[in-house]
């Protein structure tokens, strides 16, 4: 959720594109998230993007200007998907 408090104020503050990637569904599957979310679109409208159900390996990820991503994420992606962390934009890891 710390990566929540950081979106939430990038909308409020400026004229940003917020995407969520959801590849393990954690966002689909958490009504406290998904209602996040909802709150963050209502603030920004069309501002917000939750990507679902795609492959990893298809996502343009020069598309993106920075990445925030939580240490317990980065810790798994590291781990698992070694190559993915090469492709990946600019990226700020927050801890709790």
């Amino acid at each position: 959720m710390t990566v929540l408090i950081y979106v939430h104020k990038l909308v409020q503050n400026s004229a940003v594109n917020i995407t969520f990637l959801d590849d393990d569904h954690i966002i689909k599957n958490s009504v406290e998230l998904k209602e996040a979310i909802r709150s963050l679109d209502y603030a920004a409208p069309n501002h917000i993007t939750v990507i679902d159900e795609v492959n990893t390996h298809t996502i343009d990820y020069a598309q993106f200007d920075i990445m925030l991503i939580s240490f317990v994420a980065w810790k798994q992606i590291s781990f698992e998907k070694e190559q993915w962390t090469k492709i990946i934009p600019s990226t700020l890891i927050l801890k709790p």
